[in-house]
């Protein structure tokens, strides 16, 4: 799966996420600060690098109709990394089929703990 992780650069200013969008990703911020807030939500909140995550780490597992729950906007030079929905089932998939019986959920939590 860490090879599935796509590279991704933001800019002062550039948004990452719009809550009510479709969502099909999560980030993993490497290096810089975002501000995070909800649609109705008067407060926002920070987050900063390394390892802050951007997104719900369950759609990875079950994209249907999930949608962004939080605008998020760069307030400085950012490094993400992007973990794709289609990368995790590609990944299942090739998993599953050298697997005997075994849920997918659990061979990809495996997989997930050795890589990270």
């Amino acid at each position: 799966i860490a090879k599935k992780l796509r590279r991704r650069c933001l800019a002062i200013g550039e948004v990452l996420t719009r809550a009510g969008y479709s969502c099909s990703s999560v980030y993993l911020l490497e290096e810089g600060h975002v501000q995070l807030w909800g649609e109705e939500e008067e407060e926002s909140s920070g987050l900063d690098g390394p390892g802050g995550i951007v997104g719900d780490p369950r759609v990875l597992l079950d994209p249907q109709d999930k949608l962004w729950q939080h605008n998020c906007i760069a307030r400085s030079f950012c490094y993400l990394l992007e973990l794709r929905c289609s990368d995790v089932a590609d990944t299942a998939l090739k998993i599953q089929s050298n697997a005997s019986k075994r849920r997918v959920s659990e061979i990809l939590a495996v997989e997930m703990q050795r890589d990270f």
